[in-house]
């Protein structure tokens, strides 16, 4: 029997690099949980699920690869039936609904997806009282983005009301295939060198990596598993920093965006920081309402030094997005390989998310009350989330490399800076405030109560041997941009006492040192103890 001819579409740019770093975990997924207050009719419901399923191509979408190809295809089914789960909670109390609420919204975060089998399309309808309801939608990121979601609550909604009428649905929508091609041949076309020559003039793969001083390091090859840790802004610095946007004709979102980047600089002293923010790729009017991943992520750069004024940051921020704006559609990830080969990643990352206010069809409210969303991989990505007058601050990050005591502290140190920005506006970048009271306390005075009684019998490079063992991987030493765990800076010391030994360094003998403030003079210290010398150091 002869195989099956499958005919569909090649992926959009978009698809193209989700579906590469698919291969380093299942978290690239795209979810929402809909509050729905009102006299809800499930049945109703359902039917509009199911007529958005039938307008939208997107929603209905497989991916297939062909025998010896990478790259799989878009197949887009006739027709799909969304998976539907109905869980009655209306005899829980409020506590524990919330509690199951979550478990539930887990629970689709690590559901892992058959991307040749549809449906892939998922919801449940959780019913909570006879008035509320709460729907969970989920689907892989390679059939949405964030815009996408919003677009789903008001397509759910107004399909609900049209159901309620026994109409039928109007106008017929942009299919994201339309889109995907469009894209495609947009790189494909004349202009496309212009565009590329832009990202290559950026000359991205030349910047130094920016790592957080407390940033751990992966041990083998592990999946990128994402968590996250949330924290509120005060609605009067939020006030505040809204009034300082307008001032500098600036959004919320770039405000925001400065104070994130100038808490890496604060934190990692490097003289440039880039870091991605997200393009909805819906800059035309006609795709506002598309359904699918459109968004990518794109590089912003901004360059510091200690006498800059926080205003001028704004200035460095709208100017590049102005520029990134104008070029996005050419920006392609293959084209930002550096010389040793490799692609270049930015792996500290923005956002801002402003969630839509309430839809109301058929005496039924819709409004978002959980949503996630995760596209690319990062190592810190802030997404700052607006919805009336509050603000929340997430700080998603890859469990390999950070703890959540060190993200923890990091989101303090933000917020500590949004507030400073918001009541010091025209302070250089060097002084705003970056630690609590709570902070400085630790930091300069129970830090620095350093008195113990250590053993008298052993020396101290045995007392560190003896703690590597206990956390090999925790990090023992960091200078700069460079950073040795507890295993390495042993191994490298075990190493250089060794080689001292050979060259016949004995006990009581002296050893000269040096070195200038560096890892080297750490490990240099610990390998002519080990080798039994004495050290005596000269420090330039």
């Amino acid at each position: 029997m002869q195989n099956q001819i499958i005919e569909g579409f090649r992926l959009s740019p978009q698809q193209k690099r989700l579906w590469s770093l698919q291969q380093d975990g299942f978290a690239y997924r795209t979810q929402c949980a809909i509050l729905l207050e009102g006299k809800l009719k499930g049945e109703v419901l359902k039917e509009a699920l199911q007529r958005v399923v039938n307008r939208h191509e997107i929603l209905r979408t497989t991916f297939h690869r062909r025998s010896g190809i990478k790259i799989p295809i878009q197949v887009i089914a006739d027709s799909s039936t969304p998976s539907w789960h109905n869980v009655n909670l209306s005899d829980w109390d409020l506590s524990e609904q919330e509690a199951r609420i979550e478990e539930l919204f887990q629970e689709e975060k690590r559901f892992i997806f058959n991307f040749e089998q549809g449906p892939l399309l998922r919801s449940s309808l959780l019913t909570l009282s006879a008035h509320q309801h709460i729907l969970l939608v989920s689907l892989p990121s390679l059939c949405a983005d964030g815009w996408t979601l919003k677009n789903l609550v008001q397509a759910i909604s107004h399909a609900y009301a049209v159901c309620l009428k026994s109409e039928e649905l109007s106008d017929e929508p942009i299919q994201y295939i339309q889109f995907s091609e469009w894209q495609n041949k947009i790189l494909e076309g004349e202009d496309a060198e212009t565009g590329r020559a832009y990202w290559r003039q950026q000359d991205l793969w030349a910047q130094h990596p920016l790592t957080i001083p407390f940033e751990g390091k992966p041990c083998g090859q592990k999946r990128f598993e994402p968590d996250v840790h949330a924290l509120r802004i005060y609605p009067d610095v939020v006030a505040k920093s809204e009034a300082i946007a307008t001032l500098h004709n600036i959004t919320i979102a770039e405000f925001l965006f400065a104070s994130w980047q100038t808490l890496l600089w604060r934190l990692t002293g490097q003289p440039e920081i880039v870091i991605s923010t997200v393009y909805s790729g819906r800059q035309y009017e006609e795709l506002h309402g598309v359904l699918g991943l459109l968004a990518k992520w794109l590089p912003i750069r901004c360059t510091f030094n200690k006498y800059l004024k926080f205003p001028e940051v704004f200035s460095q921020i709208s100017e590049a997005i102005r520029n990134t704006h104008k070029w996005q559609e050419y920006f392609l990830w293959k084209e930002s390989t550096g010389s040793d080969g490799n692609i270049v990643k930015f792996p500290i990352s923005f956002e801002f998310e402003e969630w839509p206010d309430n839809n109301c069809a058929g005496g039924v409210s819709f409004s978002v009350y959980n949503q996630y969303i995760c596209f690319d991989q990062f190592k810190v990505k802030l997404t700052c989330v607006r919805r009336e007058e509050s603000l929340i601050a997430e700080f998603h990050y890859d469990t390999n490399l950070f703890c959540v005591e060190d993200i923890k502290r990091l989101a303090r140190q933000f917020q500590t800076l949004v507030e400073s920005a918001a009541n010091n506006p025209e302070a250089t970048v060097n002084e705003l405030e970056i630690l609590k009271r709570s902070d400085r306390q630790k930091l300069l005075i129970d830090f620095n109560n350093t008195q113990t009684d250590f053993p008298k019998d052993k020396c101290i490079h045995h007392l560190f041997e003896e703690q590597a063992e206990r956390t090999p991987n925790n990090i023992a030493v960091v200078f700069e941009d460079q950073q040795l765990t507890y295993a390495e800076l042993n191994a490298r010391a075990n190493q250089l006492a060794h080689h001292l030994q050979r060259l016949g360094v004995q006990p009581e003998v002296s050893v000269a040192l040096c070195v200038k403030r560096s890892l080297e003079m750490v490990i240099g210290l610990l390998g002519i103890l080990k080798a039994g010398a004495l050290c005596r150091m000269h420090r330039d």
